[in-house]
């Protein structure tokens, strides 16, 4: 069973404001108490990047959205030519069949 740590106001809502969170090694209030430092820094820090190497992301994130969109487009384009397909066969065994069936 957990251990129950006093951390008044952790849940307002709980009796006494007890928390649970100390009983695992990766708890929640570990990484929080964590992000003051180390992640919450690097998460809000200035980027390092200057101008160039921020253009030459900007440029492959571009070539890489331009290669999916490319590929969607293709998927796009032969879904259309088997639709045209599909409707000129049609149209052909319709004018097949009237013909059949005036004669």
């Amino acid at each position: 069973m957990a251990k129950l740590v006093n951390a008044p106001g952790c849940f307002p809502g709980v009796p006494g404001g007890t928390c649970k969170f100390d009983s695992y090694p990766h708890s929640f209030k570990n990484i929080f108490i964590n992000m003051k430092g180390d992640l919450l820094s690097t998460m809000f820090c200035k980027n390092k990047m200057n101008s160039h190497q921020y253009r030459q992301w900007k440029l492959k994130m571009y070539s890489r959205w331009e290669d999916t969109l490319e590929e969607r487009l293709a998927g796009v384009r032969a879904a259309k030519a088997k639709l045209e397909e599909q409707i000129k066969r049609d149209a052909t065994e319709k004018l097949h069949d009237d013909m059949r069936d005036s004669v």
